[in-house]
C-alpha cells in the first residue's frame, strides 16, 4: 500500500463549523452533505469527485480557488454541477489536479476527475436527448472507474474510497433521466 493510499484511509474529513461548534457545545455537529444535483435533476460526477477530493485534503473551496486562477464561487459551482467541470478547458482542469495534490489531496480521488467529466459528458448528452454513440464509443467507458462512477451516479452505489467524504444516494435524481441513461448505455 503506497503511502497516498494509506493517507486516504487515515485521513477522515471535518468540517471548520464542526470543530467550532464541537467547542461551543461539546458536542461534534456534522454539515449534512449539500446534494450534487443542480434544479434540474442532473447531478454532476465530477463534481462530487472534486468535492470529495478537496475534503480529503482539508482544504476550502477558497484554498483550492487560488492556485488555480478562479473563485471560491467558482469552485462551488463546479462541486454543485451548477457550472459544468466538463467546460474548463483542460490547462485549467490540470491546474485544478496540481492544486489538490499539492493541498494533500487523496490521488486516489484526483485520479478520477477526468473519467468522472467523461460521464458528466454523457449525462449531459442523454439529458439533451444528443446521440452518444461516439462519446460511448471512447475508450474511457471501458475502464472500471468509468463503471464504478456511473454505479454510484445511477444507483448510489458510493465507491468505498469515496465513503469517508460524502453521503449515500444516487447522484441523478430524476428517475426518467436514470433511465434514459441506462438504456443509452446498453
Amino acid at each position: 500500500m503506497t503511502r497516498a493510499n494509506r493517507r486516504c484511509k487515515q485521513r477522515p474529513p471535518t468540517t471548520h463549523r464542526g470543530r467550532c461548534a464541537a467547542k461551543l457545545t461539546g458536542k461534534q455537529v456534522r454539515k449534512p452533505n449539500p446534494p450534487n444535483q443542480t434544479a434540474t435533476g442532473i447531478g454532476s460526477v465530477a463534481g462530487a469527485v472534486l468535492r470529495s477530493a478537496r475534503r480529503s485534503a482539508r482544504a476550502s473551496q477558497a484554498t483550492l480557488a487560488v492556485p488555480c486562477g478562479v473563485t471560491a464561487d467558482t469552485i462551488r459551482a463546479w462541486e454543485d454541477g451548477s457550472s459544468p467541470l466538463t467546460s474548463a478547458p483542460m490547462p485549467q482542469m490540470e491546474a485544478l489536479i496540481a492544486a489538490l495534490h499539492d493541498a494533500g489531496a487523496c490521488r486516489l480521488l484526483t485520479a478520477d476527475l477526468i473519467v468522472a467529466a467523461w460521464c458528466d459528458l454523457i449525462i449531459a448528452a442523454v439529458a439533451n436527448s444528443e446521440d452518444v454513440t461516439s462519446l460511448l464509443a471512447d475508450p474511457t467507458t471501458t475502464d472500471e472507474t468509468y463503471g464504478q462512477l456511473m454505479a454510484w451516479c445511477l444507483d448510489g452505489r458510493v465507491p468505498p474510497r469515496y465513503r469517508p467524504y460524502v453521503g449515500g444516494g444516487a447522484i441523478v435524481g430524476e428517475q426518467a433521466l436514470i433511465e434514459r441513461i441506462r438504456r443509452a448505455m446498453e
